[in-house]
């Protein structure tokens, strides 16, 4: 059983791609993932074992593990998992 089971997926969101990783010491579901129109990637955290860096810190992180990668967007949900949004693309 995967602790990233219960990751809430918004209605309509298409994952196109996601596999378990490790970012530093942390546990970590990457998504590739299209919706309305806007695809975009995500690293997920389990909100627990983050809850003691800001927002600047996650998304220094993401962003010295991760080739490439745009601006961010910080999620702190309440479902427990704390999403980590990225290279946002949209048609045109």
């Amino acid at each position: 059983m995967s602790i990233f089971e219960n990751v809430p997926i918004e209605e309509d969101t298409n994952i196109l791609q996601q596999e378990e990783k490790t970012i530093g010491n942390f546990r970590v579901l990457w998504q590739k993932w299209f919706w309305d129109g806007i695809k975009a990637e995500s690293v997920i955290f389990i909100a627990d074992e983050v809850i003691n860096l800001s927002d600047e810190d996650l998304s220094d992180l993401v962003k010295k593990n991760v080739p490439t990668i745009s601006a961010t967007t910080i999620s702190r949900s309440q479902s427990g998992y704390t999403f980590v949004n990225y290279n946002f693309e949209t048609p045109g």
